[in-house]
């Protein structure tokens, strides 16, 4: 084949290669994007999870149990969360105990 016969199939070729990188790019930007979403509703959720309303703290540990169950979080991010999950735990045993002592000594008073 001569360099003119040539030309239009290595023109075809490298368009047919710009095609898939484009193609490429794009779908990683929206896998991007969608992880970034769900990143700022995962702080989000947190944030609730802290906050001082009982109902509010609720409503995070729900939203982070949903948030969960998303294609979205590696098996990192989910270790990170089921970790706050148990500090949240704890923290909530713990002031329950506490209010049930301060229950008991009010009644004994």
């Amino acid at each position: 084949m001569s360099a003119a016969e040539w030309t239009p199939l290595a023109t075809g070729l490298v368009a047919a290669v710009a095609l898939l990188v484009g193609v490429l790019t794009v779908r990683q930007k929206s896998v991007s994007d969608r992880r970034a979403q769900w990143w700022e509703r995962v702080q989000w959720a947190v944030e609730q999870t802290l906050h001082e309303s009982e109902e509010r703290r609720l409503i995070g540990v729900v939203v982070l149990t949903e948030l969960i169950d998303t294609d979205q979080p590696t098996r990192d991010e989910v270790r990170i969360i089921d970790a706050l999950a148990d500090v949240l735990l704890a923290e909530s045993a713990q002031n329950e105990d506490h209010g049930d002592q301060a229950a008991a000594t009010a009644e004994e008073s």
